[in-house]
């Protein structure tokens, strides 16, 4: 069944560099899903990347599902779906990413 979930990009104030990736990145491009199931703060802790650069996170509320579908070894992919508003390295309103997987 085809899965489907769009979600805002959080945290990016906690990681330098984060405001001006999000910025630069435009609806339909792709970003990178990382499980982080140590995580001390959310065992379902997803974190975003555009290549080496951390983004954020999925909100708690929201990223059960896919953690769930990562730990499963599902293909999950995320793209852009609404870009970030930004000012300077900080985001005055967070990237939307539309994440979909096949489960």
């Amino acid at each position: 069944m085809h899965q489907e979930r769009t979600v805002s990009v959080v945290g990016s104030r906690f990681h330098p560099g984060a405001g001006r990736a999000l910025g630069k990145l435009r609806k339909g491009m792709p970003v990178s899903l990382v499980r982080e199931a140590e995580n001390k703060h959310d065992s379902n802790a997803v974190a975003c990347y555009d290549g080496e650069q951390h983004l954020g996170y999925i909100p708690s509320t929201l990223n059960g599902s896919i953690a769930g579908a990562l730990d499963a070894g599902l293909t999950v992919k995320a793209v852009i779906d609404t870009e970030a508003a930004t000012h300077g390295d900080s985001v005055g309103r967070p990237a939307r990413l539309l994440v979909t997987w096949e489960d």
